[in-house]
């Protein structure tokens, strides 16, 4: 038979699997979503030349005619289930896959038709299904993908998979081990009292329940499996008809039409925008992929290309080829007012990516301005960059770009600063929607404009054959430039209105925008890190870690691999026959074997030796690999430091977070941690500087909640240590009675009586945590002090699970996210205080609520003062910031910083 393979669409089996295996999510488009993932993952992997699909139909079936408890134990379609069944059909028209569907049969009698008339046109069949009804098909030209856990992680059955599955049996086989075992799904009751084993045992010997019954006389059948047998023959052999699927239907597969060929993309993605799954659109097989144009123009023809059903963008301009046509477009920029902007590079690290090209664009024209590329005729770029150079540091022409500090940061290594950022469209997407992940701007152009720009991954590929923006074409990284910045100039007006719409726009232009340039310097600048002393760090962990393995060989008798969560799983808990809670010993890893998350660890504390032993293994080898290893060869050979990224736009809360490294996790409290701070020192001749925030959290709270006895510890001055034992932070931010038993081991009537008496207490602080959530439930979001809303559409799910999580997050939002926008708005006057009066002193870490400078000792001594005043002062509130300053030539080694003595020498010398 040829290679040719049809996919079969087992359509509500897949709906209703994703609905049940996601619906902790609490989402109402979960159902669909399970299905169009698996969809696209299998015409990913198995490329399939045609596909078709099968749905059940609403009105009864022979099989309901002819038995009337057929399916009688299913309960009734959970509310928005028949609607996620429409979108998947929606999903499959869009993508021109023919429907099918046949009164009074199901879709696996459909499917069974289906799959017939494909291989008498000599097409191989592979069916999607979400369940295993289907296995009875599998033949040598048939086989069956379906779910195995989850949806994401399946298994293709052929004949010996299924074979290995039953004990032997054939697929043909099925139906008849269906009718002796039975089918609680379909309420077919089989034969009580013979199992699997009995079953499979019986159709080995006989083949099929016909033959078993026309034999059943014969010794080979046990006396007692013959006396549960014989008065139910007429029933099993019914079950036997109604589990075998029907392949001789009026169904006629026509392959021109099955074709997967016909795609309308762009209506796929517009219902993928519809539905908010903004992480499938990349999924989108390219059956046609369009090709970009050759001419590297940024033009209408471009868009044309990319979203035909998009208004085209008319732009003007293309490669600048000269010196002069690069002057023409400066000029041309200079008389509309403002542009937008980005930077083409080799990376995605701006502080190691080398610069290739720049993307400018002004309205509706656009240039692009090759640097940096392997081959093709480009500018000489310290030519070009100083004529751009003006262009960039005037700060009376506004700018605009996506992921801006990006770009800033990458000019400004190639002494191009920027001055006067305007617009941030990323920063702007981030604020609308917080707590989205689809922030890039190809996601944006399809939300907001309808205009699909290619992938990166399309236009670079992935894995072994990737290349870089520097070995793109000329004409391919122009256009993709060009276009990116138009999008840019399209998407601001837009984004404006929707801020101002939100409610967002002081919050954008005043906070968010300001601190760009701020976290841009910071990354520029990096912080020193003492390589001999981690290089003896990692020499003496190495020693711990083996000290450890060898323990822990000595406890279990042998060496096995620590690392190998399978095989300590099998250690602990078949070896040792160590026990957990019945839930996390349900709660198993995909093969099989019963988790050795932190979690369970943490529950077998005491239990043996050896777990103290893993869980001191685990740590020091993270903090190893992630620190002590890693800070070494993250040190830029050019500056000698180490430059973190610093990421605005990804904690829903208003955080900031940071990557390569994440300085964010390193463990504060324990020894270990405290010895990686070490290592970050201040420059020769400079000390180091920690401005850290006191109890920030707790004092947004006292003055969100206005609550009386917060407010007068406060006021009073009282040492932090005691307020902090005033307060159970699991409580504040809304944990229950279960969960506070589960953390203290207090009984759970104990833990409800402890919540009782504590919020009678802090009573406006319970008053405050209802009015939060009363406003989430009717609005959709809760707010900080500044107006930063963070959206809980998962507060109105019907899943108490996953609601009672909505409602937590929901309490710590305006708390968290309000300290959050005051560090931001301390960073920025301090970012303002230092370039005006200390130019020497630099800011070069945010970590939590702690600001961390570098400089001269007898300059931060003299800013001290000043500058506690500028971060106590960020925010009016009723409960006074406060603000612990420490100094040191490290970031650990550090002494308390007393303003009566600030001016005098101290001892971090």
């Amino acid at each position: 038979m040829a290679d040719r393979v049809i996919l079969l669409i087992d359509g509500h089996s897949l709906v209703y699997r994703g609905f049940y295996a996601l619906q902790e999510l609490g989402r109402p488009t979960t159902g669909v979503y399970a299905f169009t993932s698996m969809l696209l993952k299998a015409v990913e992997d198995l490329k399939p030349q045609y596909a078709a699909a099968a749905f059940d139909m609403s009105r009864p079936t022979f099989r309901l005619n002819e038995f009337a408890a057929y399916k009688g134990t299913r309960t009734a379609a959970p509310p928005g289930l028949r609607d996620q069944v429409t979108w998947s059909r929606r999903v499959l028209e869009a993508m021109q896959i023919p429907l099918f569907e046949v009164e009074g049969y199901e879709a696996d009698d459909v499917i069974g038709a289906l799959s017939l008339k494909a291989v008498e046109q000599r097409v191989n069949v592979i069916i999607l299904s979400g369940d295993n009804d289907l296995l009875q098909l599998v033949n040598p030209h048939v086989k069956v993908l379906t779910s195995r856990r989850g949806i994401t992680e399946t298994i293709l059955y052929d004949e010996k998979k299924v074979v290995e599955k039953y004990g032997g049996l054939r697929p043909d086989q099925l139906p008849d081990f269906k009718a002796l075992r039975g089918d609680t799904t379909d309420n077919i009751p089989g034969v009580a009292g013979i199992g699997d084993k009995g079953a499979q045992k019986l159709l080995l010997e006989f083949g099929g329940v016909q033959a078993l019954y026309d034999n059943l006389d014969s010794p080979k059948i046990p006396p007692k499996q013959r006396d549960l047998l014989q008065p139910l023959r007429d029933q099993v052999l019914l079950a036997r008809k109604l589990t075998t699927i029907v392949t001789e239907l009026p169904v006629e597969l026509d392959l021109d039409k099955a074709r997967l060929r016909d795609l309308r993309r762009a209506e796929v993605i517009g219902i993928f925008q519809e539905l908010s799954f903004k992480s499938l659109i990349d999924r989108i097989p390219k059956l046609q992929p369009p090709p970009l144009p050759k001419n590297g123009r940024a033009q209408a023809g471009l868009f044309d290309v990319l979203a035909p059903s998009a208004e085209p963008a008319k732009a003007v301009g293309g490669t600048a080829t000269s010196l002069a046509q690069l002057e023409e477009f400066i000029a041309e920029i200079r008389r509309h007012g403002s542009f937008a902007f980005n930077v083409q590079a080799t990376g995605l690290l701006p502080m190691r990516a080398d610069l290739v090209g720049i993307g400018l664009a002004a309205g509706e024209q656009a240039m692009y301005v090759p640097l940096g590329h392997v081959a093709g005729d480009q500018l000489d770029r310290e030519a070009a960059l100083e004529r751009l150079r003006p262009l960039f540091a005037d700060p009376s022409v506004p700018k605009r770009a996506h992921n801006a500090k990006f770009h800033i940061v990458l000019l400004a290594r190639y002494g191009v600063p920027v001055e006067g950022l305007a617009f941030d469209t990323m920063i702007a997407a981030y604020l609308l929607e917080s707590g989205q992940r689809a922030l890039a701007l190809r996601d944006l152009a399809w939300a907001k404009v309808q205009v699909e720009l290619p992938s990166v991954q399309s236009l670079l590929g992935i894995g072994k054959k990737a290349i870089t923006m520097a070995e793109m074409t000329i004409a391919d990284c122009g256009s993709y430039a060009c276009s990116e910045a138009l999008l840019v100039e399209r998407l601001v007006p837009i984004l404006e209105t929707e801020l101002e719409e939100a409610a967002q726009t002081t919050l954008f232009r005043e906070v968010e925008m300001p601190l760009v340039p701020v976290l841009a310097e910071m990354e520029l600048v990096g912080i020193a890190v003492d390589l001999p002393y981690l290089a003896e760090l990692g020499r003496e962990l190495e020693g711990r870690i083996a000290s450890l393995e060898a323990d822990i060989y000595g406890h279990v008798g042998h060496d096995f691999n620590i690392n190998s969560t399978q095989r300590l799983s099998e250690v602990l808990f078949g070896e040792l026959h160590l026990e957990v809670d019945k839930r996390k010993r349900r709660s198993k890893t995909k093969t099989g074997h019963i988790s050795t998350g932190s979690d369970v660890l943490e529950e077998l504390r005491g239990t043996h030796p050896i777990i103290e032993l893993i869980l001191e293994h685990r740590q020091l080898q993270k903090l190893k690999g992630t620190y002590v290893d890693a800070l070494q060869q993250l040190v830029d050979p050019n500056t000698g430091r180490v430059h973190t990224s610093f990421n605005q736009t990804v904690a829903s809360t208003g955080r900031l977070s940071s990557s390569d490294p994440n300085l964010q996790n390193i463990p504060i409290r324990t020894d270990i941690g405290k010895r990686v701070r070490r290592a970050f020192i201040a420059r020769e001749g400079a000390v180091l500087l920690s401005a850290d925030y006191s109890q920030i959290e707790l004092r947004v709270l006292a003055h969100m909640a206005n609550d009386p006895t917060l407010l007068e510890a406060f006021e009073k001055g009282e040492d932090p240590q005691r307020v902090a034992k005033m307060v159970n932070y699991g409580v504040l931010y809304g944990m229950s009675d279960y969960g506070l038993a589960e953390r203290t081991g207090l009984p759970s009537a104990d833990a409800s009586g402890f919540i009782q008496r504590y919020f009678q207490r802090f009573g406006t602080v319970k008053a405050f945590q209802d009015g939060v959530i009363g406003k989430a439930e009717d609005h959709g979001y809760a707010e900080t002090l500044l107006g930063r809303r963070r959206y809980f559409p998962e507060i109105r799910s019907r899943i108490f699970a996953v609601r009672q999580a909505a409602i937590r997050a929901t309490i710590n939002a305006p708390i968290q996210g309000s300290a959050s926008d005051i560090v931001k708005i301390a960073m920025i006057r301090v970012a303002d205080f230092l370039h005006r009066t200390a130019p020497s002193v630099r800011m070069l870490l945010q970590v939590h609520d702690e600001l961390l400078l570098e400089g001269p000792e007898d300059e931060l001594l003299r800013i001290a003062p000043e500058l506690t005043e500028i971060m106590v002062g960020a925010l009016d509130m009723k409960a006074r910031l406060h603000v612990d300053l420490k100094i040191g030539r490290n970031w650990e080694d550090m002494k308390a910083l007393s303003l009566a003595l600030s001016r005098q020498p101290s001892a971090a010398s």
